[in-house]
Order: C-alpha cells, then sequence, then structure tokens
C-alpha cells in the first residue's frame, strides 16, 4: 500500500513537468559531438524504454532522473541487457562488456547513457 503511494505521488510530479524533446535530452547530455543519425534514434529508443518500464511518457524523462528516484515507478523487473541489446539493434553493431558502465542507483540516467555512446564511439 505504501509502495503504491509513493509511485502514484512521483508519478503525477513527473506528469506535471515539462516535456523534454530528445534534442534537448542529446544537448544537456553534451553529446552533440557524436554523430547524430546514430545517436538521436538511440536517445528515443533509449527514453521510450525507460518510459515504458516506469510507465511515465518518455519525454518525461529528464537526464538528470536517477534510477534510485525512478526504482518506485517500475511497473515490472528489468535489467541492463535489455537496454543494451535494445541500442545494439538500433546501432547495428555488438556493445562489449567492457564498453558498458556500471548502472549504479545513484547514476542518473543522461550520465549512463553518455558514458555508454562515449565507450563506443571512443575508438
Amino acid at each position: 500500500m505504501f509502495f503504491g503511494f509513493n509511485r502514484r505521488k512521483k508519478v503525477e510530479q513527473v506528469l506535471q513537468r515539462n516535456s523534454l524533446s530528445d534534442a534537448e535530452f542529446i544537448a544537456r547530455i553534451e553529446l552533440l559531438e557524436l554523430p547524430s543519425e546514430l545517436i538521436a534514434p538511440t536517445i528515443r529508443a533509449y527514453r521510450s524504454m525507460l518510459g515504458e518500464l516506469y510507465g511515465i511518457p518518455p519525454e518525461k524523462i529528464y537526464p538528470n532522473d536517477s534510477f534510485r528516484e525512478f526504482s518506485c515507478l517500475q511497473t515490472r523487473d528489468w535489467g541492463i541487457l535489455e537496454l543494451i541489446f535494445l541500442i545494439e539493434d538500433i546501432l547495428k553493431i555488438d556493445i562489449y562488456e567492457e564498453k558498458v558502465p556500471d548502472l549504479t542507483m545513484t547514476m542518473n540516467m543522461g550520465e549512463w547513457i553518455k558514458r555508454l555512446l562515449l565507450n563506443i564511439f571512443s575508438e
């Protein structure tokens, strides 16, 4: 019951935010130097998957949102591999384990995807 109350309260807070475009998300995490034809669809899919996992519209996900802060919104259990497989499909590459940053609860959503993409494209 308490968990449900926290979830409802957090969902209401998130839904009251202004929508954030994918382009603004990319600008805020400072990924403008990477190829936009690859980054834009990756960010769109990443936010869409997180939106699905948390039960909120993807445009309400901001780069500074922490995984811990959103943990009460999870609609199901999920793992980092789901995100990796999604990004592999979009970029049409294999992502090796050493390229994947650890996902900690204190990390924010923008920081994790930025680290991953910089690791991938820094070859």
